[in-house]
């Protein structure tokens, strides 16, 4: 149902964080430098693979919306930036075998 579009899920990261350890806002900014914003490659047909913030309340909205609109007034690509804002309705865990799919198949993913 994920890949033919019809249920608008993402794959998506959860992060769990200590706001005494980091902010909000910090996570936000560090996840621009680290995340191509104006990139849109991985988009398909369904949107699973879109590039999106999702927000658990309303002022991690307004964190996040003040940071993207930052971005877009000073974006220096001609791309536009393709991150979407979107409200956290569930967090659904992929099944135990996508679970650090990356430590247990770095070798398959490395020979693509």
């Amino acid at each position: 149902m994920v890949c033919a579009g019809s249920t608008g899920h993402a794959e998506a990261v959860k992060v769990d964080f200590d706001p005494r350890e980091i902010t909000y806002q910090e996570l936000v900014e560090r996840f621009w430098r680290m995340h191509d914003y104006t990139r849109n490659a991985r988009q398909d047909a369904t949107g699973q693979y879109r590039n999106a913030i999702f927000v658990a309340n309303d002022e991690q909205e307004r964190i996040a919306r003040a940071s993207l609109s930052k971005r877009v007034a000073e974006r220096r690509s001609s791309r536009p930036v393709t991150t979407f804002l979107e409200r956290l309705t569930r967090f659904w865990p992929a099944e135990e075998y996508h679970q650090r799919y990356y430590e247990k198949h770095t070798a398959a993913a490395c020979r693509r």
